[in-house]
């Protein structure tokens, strides 16, 4: 139950991501894995660095922790729901959070 409940909450990180534009999916949600970008919109250098950058922030401000990893030469931010505590709030929270260190 606790790791099917991890699995919808990617889910879950994966909608309010296509929601939130210019966020975008690079990968489908598989698991309990979200691979994203916080702007699509920009080349895949600019979108490196700025994904890196609010990785950075977000851990060292506690506010949230994404993982990066390396996709069609694109550095992206990575969310691995693992906490079985992670709530529906908890996702949005990051996402926000994802959405104000972009701007």
């Amino acid at each position: 139950a606790a790791i099917t409940e991890t699995c919808r909450m990617a889910l879950l990180m994966g909608q309010g991501v296509q929601a939130r534009q210019p966020m975008e999916l690079l990968a489908p949600v598989v698991s309990n894995l979200c691979v994203f970008t916080a702007n699509a919109t920009l080349s895949k250098a600019q979108q490196s660095s700025l994904n890196t950058r609010i990785a950075q922030q977000l851990q060292i401000d506690g506010t949230a922790v994404f993982s990066t990893t390396f996709l069609d030469g694109v550095t992206c931010l990575r969310a691995a729901i693992a906490n079985h505590r992670t709530t529906a709030e908890d996702v949005d929270a990051a996402l926000d959070a994802v959405a104000a260190a972009r701007d």
